[in-house]
């Protein structure tokens, strides 16, 4: 659940940040599982329709997807690029 996200606290601060009592919103969207079923509902659902095209993968399919993007890395003109390693000079 993206509340259990450790940047989630820093999110609603900012969202938050114009409201009186803003620790008080927080910690009722951190705490109360009412709060944040329609915190989504109002808030999150909105972002998503704004960006029809964004594919929201769950762990098992994101995995599958980094091994299909690491795959195709080792086909085609991709796979001669070379990965140079710079010194940093100090």
């Amino acid at each position: 659940m993206l509340s259990e996200h450790k940047a989630f606290k820093d999110l609603i601060k900012e969202h938050y940040k114009n409201k009186d009592q803003t620790d008080r919103w927080v910690k009722r969207i951190l705490k109360d599982d009412d709060v944040k079923i329609n915190f989504y509902k109002n808030h999150i659902r909105k972002i998503i329709e704004q960006f029809p095209k964004l594919k929201i993968y769950t762990p098992k399919e994101y995995k599958a997807y980094l091994v299909k993007i690491k795959a195709n890395k080792s086909k085609g003109l991709g796979s001669l690029k070379n990965t140079i390693k710079r010194v940093r000079k100090s």
